[in-house]
């Protein structure tokens, strides 16, 4: 099952200041666990924490933001550093994690949810391949299934995996993976060219 996670920026003051780590905290906390002051973490202006969001808001949130991006990979740990690049970042007002394709699929189908903007999509996954997702969510939804922007994000090195990920209408870039804060200020890029 997807979960949407509404991410929220709050400011750090001074060398005492504690940070709220929020891929340690338990579902459903926003203070779950403090951890060592943020100046001996590298953090001396801003953070960002997550917090689940039952009820996802309609529309960008405004320039430079990423409203709602869907995070489509079945490796929970890639998953949860990429959420707290993520959050790091700023640029994301909530992420839609899904574990596999059919998750993200049925999540996609659903009337009741939110359109997404961005979708990270991983191509090796079991069952459902990234291209096999594409496939399906284009047969299904079309070619505007995601607002603007589908970015495959993989380990694969194999050239014919970016040929063929250009084959798709709605995939605007093929990235290796680790996710970094500047991938994501690349695909803000895409989103405000349209």
């Amino acid at each position: 099952m997807c979960r949407a996670l509404k991410m929220v920026s709050i400011r750090m003051h001074g060398k005492g200041s504690m940070i709220h780590d929020p891929v340690l905290a338990e579902e459903g906390m926003i203070n779950a666990r403090l951890r060592e002051p943020a100046s001996l973490m590298g953090v001396h202006d801003s953070y960002s924490l997550k917090v689940p969001n039952p009820e996802a808001q309609k529309g960008m949130s405004g320039t430079g933001m990423i409203h709602r991006l869907m995070l489509i990979d079945d490796n929970a740990i890639d998953q949860k550093m990429y959420q707290r690049i993520i959050a790091r970042s700023g640029r994301v007002d909530e992420v839609v994690t899904c574990l596999s394709a059919i998750e993200a699929l049925d999540y996609l189908s659903d009337p009741n949810h939110p359109k997404i903007d961005v979708i990270l999509l991983d191509i090796n996954m079991p069952r459902l391949d990234g291209f096999q997702f594409l496939e399906e969510a284009t047969a299904r939804f079309g070619n505007d299934f995601a607002k603007l922007v589908v970015v495959m994000l993989t380990t694969s090195l194999d050239p014919r995996d970016a040929e063929r990920a250009r084959g798709f209408p709605v995939v605007r870039d093929f990235l290796n993976k680790p996710l970094t804060t500047g991938h994501l200020d690349q695909i803000v890029g895409y989103l405000a060219d349209g």
